[in-house]
């Protein structure tokens, strides 16, 4: 499971995704940020999108993300 911030200063967030996902393709991505990216270009390489006023919600979509 990957956590990862929208914007993290030196780390383009989509240079993030690609590493990941050449990297470990099978992971569960979930993109934390303070407000909806614009557009939805990254949204097709993650799992889920969480704000962070959400964050009493992750350990459920953890759940939901990695069953059993």
């Amino acid at each position: 499971l990957v956590l990862c911030d929208l914007n993290i200063p030196g780390w383009p967030c989509d240079e993030i995704l690609a590493s990941v996902r050449a990297s470990a393709p099978a992971a569960r991505v979930v993109l934390l940020t303070g407000a909806p990216p614009p557009g939805d270009a990254v949204l097709p390489v993650v799992d889920a999108l969480l704000l962070k006023d959400r964050l009493p919600d992750l350990p459920a979509l953890v759940r939901r993300l990695l069953p059993g």
